[in-house]
């Protein structure tokens, strides 16, 4: 029977391209791979507050949670690497007369 991975080492989650991670424990570890533009999902516990990073690479989920909503974040993951891979930048913005724009609205 193989065994569960250790805890402290970063392990693919869902799809080979996402990598979930402990939060806060593996924080130097969520960093190195914003760095080289790798899609994260941070569990985090409960009792510990989540990160505010602006890297729409990064999303985080309260733990224990609900298998539908790690996927749907997983997924929303995928779709954003592609779209940078692709050039696409989906992300809301400030336009020139100062108005938040998200796509063509």
């Amino acid at each position: 029977m193989p065994s569960d991975p250790p805890k402290d080492v970063a392990q693919p989650f869902v799809s080979n391209e996402v990598v979930a991670l402990a939060w806060p424990e593996q924080a130097d570890e969520v960093e190195r791979l914003r760095r080289s533009r790798t899609p994260r999902l941070l569990l985090v516990p409960d009792h510990v507050e989540p990160p505010s990073d602006p890297d729409d690479l990064v999303d985080w989920v309260r733990v224990p949670a609900d298998e539908k909503e790690v996927v749907a974040r997983v997924v929303a993951l995928l779709r954003r690497s592609a779209d940078r891979a692709d050039g696409i930048d989906n992300r809301p913005r400030v336009d020139r007369h100062g108005r938040c724009v998200d796509g063509d609205r």
